[in-house]
């Protein structure tokens, strides 16, 4: 690949355009989702711009910019767990507005592992098989069990060498379940997501060096695998089965693989490092993938794409996708059928009530009406959300890269002091807390 630096100094931008994708189809059967929220074909106005990411780049800084723009939901749409291991092992992806994660799934590390500091992507997880156990396991719940349903889930990795067949990155079992592992004795990874044939992606991956994985099951309609923006994949009508059942997921091992093995042999775990792990309840498009790669290859981690601001063209604090999305005007902040001039309560803007329920359209975007999942404990002040209860406060709740995504997602700076960033947000306010609405 051609290098991002030619000149030292330089700023570069980056454009990643995605492969041409149909219209939007229509909505139905969502209990969350007002009638008249629904998209309307006689109501929705399409546009030519797609969906794309756009990276500054400071070269020599390993710094980068994201910017999501275009009219497809945002990368953290459908976002279920994330693991950048930079504080400790917990899951950030209840803290991330609009992501579909109903709990904070806590890792819990073995003996073997440590946190290192100074990686491609900051904080890692390194995994030593000289000293097992050392795999990562995280419990089940809602977010970790994907029997039926579309998965992707993005790593980075980095070994020196493989020392046992089917080492594995991340796995939640064997038969029918997801899982990330070396093919058999090969210097390769594949995946293997649903029953179907395993991928693999013949580039070697045991130099030492980072390597970004993204693996992909669309229920019925195939699998990919991508190892470093080069994809392998298949049409097998593939869903995820969870026909072996496990009570946790592992990263760095396989918890049904070798279990009578002893040693790092059991469960056949990784040695080396692991970091900035995600799940999303469905399909990674070709440009998000490019997106979080050409970003981790410069230092960028997950947690900035997930932060990227929406394209908002009318100004009226709903974002581009979510408008036609849900069959509103992204081009008409609320002035066509205000009720007098400059009201700007139209049914497309932010003071409109599309579907005359008495709540607005930016109530309906900052509050989603009840999910057809289970409620998450989260509440919200205005774009910034916090758990309830007393194991977690303002306080203490949110790590430095935590309070990044919700800082810059509220329209704050990104640039956190060297501290903890504990106090990027207020706690909210007790009218805040009783009635604030279940984040889906």
């Amino acid at each position: 690949m051609q290098s991002l630096f030619p000149n030292s100094g330089q700023k570069l931008e980056r454009t990643l355009k995605p492969a041409q994708s149909p219209p939007p189809k229509p909505k139905t059967g969502n209990p969350s989702e007002p009638e008249s929220h629904k998209q309307n074909p006689e109501k929705m106005k399409t546009s030519q711009s797609k969906s794309r990411f756009v990276l500054t780049v400071v070269c020599g800084l390993g710094a980068a910019v994201a910017v999501s723009l275009g009219q497809e939901p945002p990368l953290r749409s459908g976002l279920l767990n994330y693991w950048s291991f930079e504080e400790d092992y917990s899951d950030s992806a209840d803290a991330v507005f609009g992501a579909s994660s109903l709990v904070n799934d806590i890792g819990v590390p073995k003996a073997g592992n440590t946190r290192v500091a100074g990686g491609l992507l900051g904080t890692y997880a390194n995994f030593d098989r000289a000293a097992p156990p050392c795999y990562i396991e995280v419990p089940n719940s809602p977010d970790i069990v994907m029997g039926g349903r579309a998965l992707s889930i993005s790593a980075w990795v980095r070994t020196p060498s493989f020392v046992q067949n089917f080492q594995n990155v991340i796995s939640h079992g064997e038969g029918g379940a997801y899982r990330i592992a070396r093919r058999s004795g090969n210097n390769h990874l594949g995946y293997e997501g649903g029953g179907a044939p395993a991928l693999s992606n013949t580039a070697p991956v045991d130099d030492g060096a980072w390597h970004h994985l993204v693996a992909i099951t669309k229920p019925g309609a195939g699998m990919e695998f991508w190892v470093d923006g080069v994809m392998a994949s298949n049409d097998f009508a593939a869903v995820l089965i969870e026909n072996r059942p496990v009570s946790s997921m592992f990263i760095g091992a396989n918890p049904q693989a070798e279990t009578g093995a002893s040693g790092a042999n059991q469960y056949r775990q990784w040695g080396g490092d692991i970091d900035d792990v995600a799940m999303w309840e469905r399909a990674l498009t070709p440009t998000e993938v490019a997106a979080i790669y050409n970003g981790g290859i410069v230092g960028t981690q997950l947690s900035t794409l997930l932060a990227a601001p929406d394209l908002d063209t009318d100004g009226d604090g709903l974002p581009d996708w979510w408008e036609v999305k849900y069959g509103l005007d992204p081009n008409d902040n609320g002035t066509v059928g205000e009720s007098v001039l400059g009201a700007k309560d139209g049914p497309n803007g932010a003071l409109g009530d599309l579907d005359n329920d008495g709540r607005t359209n930016l109530q309906e975007y900052q509050t989603p009406k009840a999910s057809t999942r289970s409620p998450s404990p989260l509440l919200t002040t205005g774009m910034r959300w916090v758990r309830s209860g007393p194991s977690r406060t303002a306080s203490t709740c949110m790590s430095r890269n935590r309070c990044r995504i919700m800082s810059a997602r509220a329209g704050g700076s990104s640039n956190l002091p060297a501290s903890t960033g504990k106090s990027c947000r207020p706690a909210p306010s007790a009218a805040a807390v009783s009635t604030g609405s279940a984040r889906p």
